[in-house]
Parts: structure tokens; sequence; C-alpha cells
């Protein structure tokens, strides 16, 4: 077969579940959202299903088509039943250009949360399960034999000290951003408080990422999603507890590396990615930030229910990942979506 730019392409599947026989395709578009994939529904004898051909593959192992194989080996649910993936051979490996994922429906947890916060409903019995849920992908990710892209590795001094030059590079980051020009649509206000905290936080911000070196932890880091908010996570009509929550999209960052994409992290990071995700249903719900915490508590609660949390200081292991989590924010939204900057830097203001 000849690829578009004339060079002979290899080509090969791997099937799961799914049987092309019969299936009909339609596109499919996401409402309110910006996806970097192109998605097709089909529909046939051998049931719904879901095709995501990526715009922008890499060659190497694919995390969202391996995390699916994995969990269907294990014989575990909580993700979306794997059906086939397709890969292309060229010039520098096999990279996975089309995926085909059993179709959910249900509801996504953004929207449920929302219409919760808004109403006042008590969120320990949700947040709880949703916990529970997370708490089980987790274990899944984390199950892997010696050998194993999915087996586990101990927390190291030296990996350690990686992540806290990360955290100072995206810091430095940040303050880079907030001395260029205000991006279109920035409100100049909101945008000028963003500059003037960075300039007079820098100092403390610094002290507080080497203060980090004398963090004592010991763990194991895993698996991650490494995207998780609450957008990523549906609720379904079938199971109950834990159980009635499906975790989506485990494509991670698609301007990563596959490498990156893959990489084993700390399980907290997913665990601090809903704290803030909580954070910006209670901005957009319009209700107290302290809602947003009861929220993201019982969520803990729930995760530690099925997680062990590592040995030491982890709550300001857990804290120091939910202020990364806010200054990636922040400087995502600074470049990307202006308008929602507000929401990032009221926890930064909040955390000086």
């Amino acid at each position: 077969m000849m690829g578009e730019d004339g060079n002979c392409r290899r080509w090969r599947v791997t099937r799961g579940a799914f049987k092309p026989l019969g299936v009909a395709w339609s596109p499919y578009v996401v409402k309110g959202t910006a996806s970097t994939n192109r998605l097709w529904r089909g529909s046939g004898p051998s049931g719904e299903w879901l095709l995501k051909w990526y715009r922008y593959p890499q060659a190497g192992v694919h995390p969202e088509a391996e995390v699916a194989e994995f969990f269907r080996d294990q014989n575990r649910r909580g993700v979306a039943e794997f059906g086939a993936r397709l890969e292309r051979l060229g010039g520098d490996g096999w990279s996975t250009v089309a995926f085909i994922q059993r179709w959910l429906s249900g509801v996504s947890v953004w929207d449920q949360t929302l219409a919760a916060m808004r109403s006042g409903s008590a969120a320990a019995v949700f947040a709880a399960d949703l916990g529970r849920c997370v708490g089980g992908l987790h274990q899944v990710l984390g199950s892997g034999n010696p050998g194993s892209p999915f087996a586990p590795v101990r927390w190291s001094p030296g990996l350690q000290e990686g992540w806290i030059d990360r955290l100072s590079a995206s810091l430095v980051r940040l303050q880079t951003a907030c001395r260029d020009n205000a991006p279109a649509g920035a409100d100049r206000e909101t945008f000028e408080g963003a500059r003037a905290l960075c300039e007079e936080a820098s100092p403390g911000w610094q002290a507080r990422v080497e203060g980090l070196r004398e963090l004592r932890i010991e763990c194991e880091i895993t698996r991650i999603h490494g995207d998780l908010h609450l957008g990523q996570i549906l609720e379904r009509e079938q199971g109950s507890g834990p159980d009635r929550f499906t975790v989506v999209d485990f494509e991670g960052e698609p301007t990563r590396s596959i490498a990156e994409r893959r990489a084993k992290d700390l399980p907290l990071r997913d665990v601090a990615g809903m704290f803030r995700s909580f954070a910006y249903a209670a901005a957009v719900a319009g209700v107290p930030l302290a809602v947003a915490a009861s929220w993201g508590l019982e969520f803990l609660a729930g995760w530690r229910d099925v997680m062990p949390v590592p040995s030491g200081d982890w709550r300001s292991l857990l804290d120091a990942l939910i202020w990364e989590k806010a200054i990636y924010e922040a400087e995502y939204e600074l470049r990307h979506r202006p308008g929602w900057l507000w929401i990032p830097l009221s926890a930064l203001s909040a955390r000086f």
C-alpha cells in the first residue's frame, strides 16, 4: 500500500471484541470540545463502537489502546472495552493511527457534579464512590508482572529531584508567559493581576520548590491516567457504587511524546487533578471554594479505601501536586483560554 507521501507503508490490525461485518459508521462530534482526533460512531451486529482516528500519530505503543488491552487481559472493567487498533509502519517504527473501543452511553461526571454543587446536594457518597473508582483504576494500572509496562517501580531520590526540577521549570514558563503581552481575549485586569502575582510571589514560590527536596516519601510509581478530571469519567446506568463509573480517554496530552505519556508516575497526581477539577466545577457553578474542598476530601477518603498512601509526608506531597497542577493550568489558560485564567489564578493567590 502506498502512503500519501509516495512511500510504501505496511499496516497491521490487532483485534479485540470488534467485528467489522455489517458496521455502519457516521461522524461523531463531542459538543463543547475541540478534539484533536477524528471520531466516528459505528453500529452493527457486534454492538456499538467509537473509532478514533489520531491526527498526530507517533511511533511507539499508544497508551490508550495499551491500557484497554491490559484491562482486557486482566479481565478487569472500569475502562471502555478494547475493540481493535490499526498500526502503520513508517521510517521511525510502528505507530497507532486508529483505535476502536466499545461505545459507552452515560452522563458526564462533570455535568453531574455541576448540577449537584448548584443544588447544594451532599458530596459524600458520590465523591467517595468516584474516589473508589479511581483507586480501583490505579490498582489495575500497577498490577503488572515484573518487566511489564504496568509493573510498579520504587520512588527514588533521583525521581524526586527530576520532578522538582520540572516543577521549577513550569514556574519559569508561567512567569515568562506573564511577562509577555496580554493574549487576545484576556481580561486586562486579570492578566495584570497574574503578572503582579508572578513577580511578587516568585521568591516564595522558589523557596517552596526548594523545600520539597526535604520531603521524605516512600512509595511506588505506576502507570496513571495522567490527565484525569471530571470530564474524563462517565456515570452509567449499569452497576452501583464505584462500579457505575467508567474512566475514559487514556490518550494523554497529544503534544507530548509517546514515552512521556506512558511514563510511570505518582498515583497521587491523578488525585491532585481531581482536586483541581472540583475547584473548576465550583468556580463554574458559582459556589464557594469550600464546596470544592469538601468534595475533594470525600474523593480522597474513597480513594484511600482502595489505595495505600505513601509513607512519610504524603499530605505535603499531595498539596505540592495540587499546586503544580494549578501552575500548569494558569500557563495553559493564559495561552489558550484566557477567559478562564481567573480560576487557577485564584488558587495560586490563595496559596501564596
